[in-house]
C-alpha cells in the first residue's frame, strides 16, 4: 500500500495484477496511472468510472489488470461490478 503511486517503483507495479484507487487528489495522477496501463477504455470513461467509484469517502475502484472480461475488470468496492459500457 501506499500514498502514491509513483513512489513504488516500476518493477513492483508491473508486476501487480490489481490496481486499488482511493480518491486522488487531482485528475494528473489518474491521467498518468492511466497512461502506464492499457485498461481497455478511453480516458472520458475511466474517469467516468473512477468518479462514480470513489464518490463515497473510503470506497475504492478495484481494477483486475488481468482480467479480459470487462464486466468484471472493473469494481466499485469489493461487490460491485462496473461495466465500462455504461460510463
Amino acid at each position: 500500500m501506499a500514498h502514491s503511486y509513483f513512489v513504488i517503483p516500476k518493477v513492483v507495479r508491473n508486476n501487480c495484477n490489481y490496481l486499488v484507487l482511493l480518491k486522488l487528489s487531482g485528475d494528473r495522477e489518474l491521467n498518468m496511472i492511466l497512461k502506464e496501463n492499457s485498461l481497455g477504455v478511453d480516458k472520458r470513461q475511466m474517469l467516468d468510472i473512477y468518479k462514480y467509484a470513489t464518490n463515497i469517502k473510503f470506497s475504492p475502484l478495484i481494477i483486475d489488470i488481468e482480467s479480459t472480461d470487462d464486466n468484471k475488470k472493473y469494481r466499485k468496492g469489493f461487490i460491485e461490478y462496473l461495466n465500462p459500457n455504461d460510463f
